[in-house]
Formats: C-alpha cells, structure tokens, sequence
C-alpha cells in the first residue's frame, strides 16, 4: 500500500518517471519490477505509447531530436552491449568522470546469479497473464507444465544457493563476505564439486521453465500478443540466469574473476563474475564506435602522468593525452597537514587519537569539518568517541548512523557539526565557501588487496602494490582532496592522518598526484591551530 500511495504521488510531479526520485525502502523496492518496465520487458504496445504517456518512450523521442544527449556510464555501455539499441546514433562521445568507467564496465560485461534475482524471474514467469489465462481454459495442461517446472527451478535454487552459503566462511554479524572462487578453489576444495552438481540441476530446470513458456507461447492467439510477448520476456529474464551460471560456476573464461559475496543489508548470497581487465571491452564499447571520444575527470593523471589509467582503458596506443592544472590556486587556498606524532593506522590507539585530534579541529572551526574514512568499523569507532562534541554544540553525522546521506548532508549545511563519511563521500560532495573549512583523510586509500576484483586485477602486474594498488590509492586520494576547494574563494586545510605518505618510499607518488598545494608537517597538538590559520581563522601555535 505504501508503494502504491508513494507512486501514485510521484506520478503526479515526475516528468522523467524515474526511479531515482522515489525514496523507496527495501520491501517497497523489491516490489517495484511488479509495476515497472524496461526496454527489454516492455515494447510499448500494452499502453499504446498513448499522448506521450510512456516516459522511456518520451526520452527516446526526445534524445532522438536532441543534438546532445545526456546518459550515464552504464547506459552509455549497455548501449554498446546491446549493439545500439537503446540510444541513438552519435558521432562523438564526451565521458565525465571517466575514472568510473572500469568498474561500470566491469558490471555491464559481467555476470551475476543472485537468489533474490533467479526468483523474482521465476515468479515472474509462473504469475505471467498468459499461464493465469491458460490454468483458465482448454491449454490448462500447458500452463500446469510452466508452473511444474518453475516449481522444480525453486527447489534447485534452494539447493544451489544453500551450497554456496556453505562455501562462505562464517560470516561476523552486520559484515560483509566475500571469497574468490580460483581455478585452485575449484580444483582443491571438496566443497565446490556439490555446488558444481547442483548449478547442473539448476541450469536443466531454467532451461525446462523456458521451453515451457516457448510452448504456451506458441499456442497463443493472435488477440493475446501483448500477454505472449510478456511471457517471453520472462523467459528471456530467467535464460539469462543460465549464463551466470555457466561463466560462474562451470565454465569460466580465462581472465574472468568469479567470487561469492552475502550482502550486509539482506543477508543474501551472490555469485558474481567480472572481466578481469577491461581495456578491450572499454576500447571496442567506446572508442571503435565513435568518431571522436574524450574522456575527462579530475582524477585520471597518477603523479602527473596518464600512464596507469590509458592503460586500464585499453587506449594507451591511439590516446591523446593531456594532464591540465586545476582552475583553483591550491598553493594559497589550501594547505595539506600531515601529524607527525600520531600513531600508525594499524595500532589499536589509532581510532583514540584520531578522535581527539578531529575534536580539537572541530572545536577550532565550529564544526565544518568531513572526515573521510575507508571503512565503516573505523567510522563507527571514532564517532562514538566523538559523542561528547554533541554537548558543546557540535553535531556528530555520521554515515550510516544518523539517518540518509541527503538528510546527514542538508543537517551538515546547517553549519557547527562535523560529518564522517566513507566511500560515497569520497567524491560528488559538494560543500563550498564556509560550509566548510576542513577535509580530514583518516589513512591513505589503499583497496583492500584481498578483495577479489582487486586480487584478480592484480596479478596483470610484476609488482601488483607498486604498479596497481599505489596509482590506484593515489586517485582516490586525490578525489577526497577535491571536497575541499569548490570555488576560487574557498579556503582551508585537508589533515591526512597517516604518516606513512612521509615516511614510506611511496609517498612522493600519493603527494604528486595532489594539487600543487602547501605541506605542513607537525605534531598533532599543533594540527588544529595550522588548520584554524589555513582557514582564515587566526594564527596557529608555532611548536
């Protein structure tokens, strides 16, 4: 009912029909597929494409006059995927935050088989009007066999997904598995051999439940072409399962990396297959079909050089490429701080004294403070010491733990809190002039070097920390660097909390790769006042 209520409202005021503008919660969003389409489960004859009514119709129509079309990444690839079916044709492409483009590439050209996924496409398929009208009449038979073998694809996806379930190790309450599943997996761990044998059962009855529905199918009468075309797109939606199992669990392509992951939220198991190298793809998906393509972003250039991404990209051979300065004048807006006394971020005083020092910067400017982190435990950990700001006035927002990312960012702008994020914050916060004066990093943004896409992208390389990880960390360092000089008036300081960057033989690569920007380097009880000085707001104490 809440679904209903809350699209019936948006109806009233969207002009693009888009998803995105409804906040929907987890049930309300699984429930969503029952009352939408997409190009590939709608072609617009049930509604007659009547007075502009269908709003992906609309955007075709009006992208198809239009000299400039904007999409995003995924769209911009599936399009490619799908042999340009979807957008029209263009000469020239111009992609913006292109550092993006290897993980949506990644998603687009892979594969995943996920239990939630398999049954809302069996559902699908068994509830389509063309079974419901058939159970009805003389073709009971047919419809009856549909449901037989959907029936017999749940009891395989129990199975299957119980199996991989049991290939993960034991999960920490609220965390987030994920195992790699090698060639030396598959070959040494007896677990996998069961999982193999039921992928095969689960595989035949997919198979079985779409040869049902191409049979009812092909009994349709003409007058009924709206329902059959409808029950072929959930076959087409339940073959596609198929695939994911055959590139996942018995055939994978040399390069692919295949892993398990249980979501953290739903608790519900996955199995995903990536390319393990994306250049090809990007080279023929982007750059082979168009006259012309530029692509831009603030964070490309490692150290200077285009190097480390063109070759992700797979262009390193045919691109221009160009490294221009930042329109902000970092040498007098900005002032990189770096304590040198404060512990490493792998001692158990890190979380301490991290805390204290973010409360004497928040203290000194009022708030206006974001504190970046690289994981949710460490977030979690200093916001609780920095509970006590709240009865000085500050606010302490947290992400994950003080309502939405919208909500924790508009009570932000209200100015005197400070705000921790993780990933997302990273990049696409926009807080300019004197929302905000301070950007605290709390170590260098190394990946997690097991996590199985940054294990499988690894082993291209000789020297996979140097050659990968470091130029990787170093983009991403730089992206969090970019929250704080948003216009030409801004000021303020970014306080990197991990001394390694000064210390470590790869810290000239994370500093070159930064704005050209003033270094301070001193003891923490010191920081506050430099950073209160770099954002106009008197002099610092001088040790």
């Amino acid at each position: 009912m809440r679904l209903a209520l809350k699209t019936l409202v948006w109806r009233q005021t969207t002009a693009t029909g888009d998803r995105a503008e409804l906040n929907l919660m987890g049930g309300e969003a699984a429930l969503w597929p029952r009352i939408s389409s997409d190009d590939e489960s709608c072609d617009g004859r049930r509604c007659g494409r009547v007075a502009g009514g269908c709003y992906l119709e609309r955007a075709r129509e009006a992208a198809s006059r239009a000299g400039v079309v904007v999409v995003n990444h995924a769209l911009l690839l599936y399009d490619a995927r799908m042999r340009s079916s979807l957008l029209p044709q263009a000469e020239h492409a111009v992609v913006d935050e292109a550092h993006h483009i290897e993980d949506v590439a990644a998603d687009v050209f892979g594969f995943r088989l996920e239990e939630h996924r398999v049954r809302r496409d069996l559902d699908r398929a068994a509830r389509s009007p063309l079974v419901v009208e058939a159970l009805r009449g003389e073709r009971a038979e047919l419809g009856e066999a549909v449901r037989a073998e959907v029936d017999r694809a749940r009891s395989a996806v129990d199975e299957t997904f119980a199996l991989l379930v049991a290939v993960l190790p034991t999960r920490a309450p609220g965390g987030e598995d994920k195992l790699r599943i090698t060639s030396a997996f598959r070959a040494s761990d007896d677990r996998w051999l069961p999982v193999e044998l039921a992928g095969e059962r689960l595989a035949d009855a997919l198979a079985g439940t779409v040869a049902a529905c191409d049979r009812l199918g092909a009994q349709a009468s003409p007058d009924e072409e709206d329902m059959r075309d409808e029950l072929a797109s959930a076959a087409l939606e339940v073959a596609g399962n198929r695939t994911a199992i055959a590139r996942g669990i018995h055939d994978p392509r040399a390069g692919d990396i295949v892993w398990l992951a249980v979501d953290a939220v739903s608790g519900s198991v996955g199995l995903y297959v990536a390319p393990g190298h994306v250049g090809s793809l990007v080279r023929r998906a982007l750059v082979e079909r168009y006259d012309s393509v530029v692509m831009t972003s603030a964070t490309l250039a490692v150290a200077g050089s285009l190097d480390f991404t063109l070759e992700r990209f797979g262009v390193a051979d045919i691109a221009a490429p160009l490294v221009l300065g930042s329109p902000f004048d970092h040498a007098r807006q900005s002032t990189l701080i770096v304590p040198s006394d404060l512990a490493y971020p792998h001692d158990p005083s890190f979380s301490t004294e991290a805390a204290g020092l973010v409360a004497d910067i928040s203290r000194a400017l009022g708030g206006r403070t974001l504190v970046l982190f690289t994981s949710h435990a460490s977030l979690r950990e200093v916001a609780a010491l920095l509970e006590p700001l709240e009865t000085e006035g500050i606010a302490v927002l947290a992400q994950g733990l003080g309502g939405s990312r919208r909500a924790i960012v508009e009570r932000f702008r209200q100015g005197s809190a400070v705000l921790l994020g993780t990933q997302s914050f990273w990049e696409g916060v926009d807080l300019p002039g004197e929302l905000l004066s301070c950007v605290v990093i709390a170590k260098l943004p190394f990946a997690v070097p097991d996590d199985p896409l940054v294990a499988g992208r690894s082993e291209r390389y000789e020297d996979p920390f140097r050659e990968f990880q470091v130029p990787q960390a170093a983009l991403r360092l730089r992206q969090g660097f970019g929250r704080l000089i948003r216009t030409k008036t801004d000021r303020g300081a970014v306080v990197l909390l991990d001394r390694r960057v000064l210390e470590r033989e790869y810290g000239p690569t994370f500093i070159a790769s930064l704005p050209d920007v003033r270094l301070r380097r001193a003891p923490a009880q010191y920081v506050a006042g430099l950073v209160a000085e770099a954002a106009g707001r008197g002099s610092a104490d001088r040790a």
